[in-house]
């Protein structure tokens, strides 16, 4: 059985997949600085939270201002 943390950091780590394709569009298709920007916040966001539950875990995780 899968446990609450463990769930969210699947349902993180597929938000973060998700989010990295929309930058990625809105950066190089669409050129929209705006919602890339809008994206790369909930990105970031999302790795705070992952970067946290990891802490319980006793991993440290270092987060790039470019990762987000």
């Amino acid at each position: 059985m899968i446990d609450k943390e463990m769930a969210r950091v699947l349902d993180l780590l597929e938000q973060i997949k998700a989010l990295n394709k929309m930058i990625d569009m809105h950066k190089n298709q669409s050129k929209d600085e705006f919602m890339a920007h809008q994206y790369e916040d909930m990105k970031h966001r999302f790795l705070e939270e992952l970067k946290t539950i990891l802490q319980e875990y006793e991993i440290e995780v270092q987060i790039q201002e470019n990762a987000a």
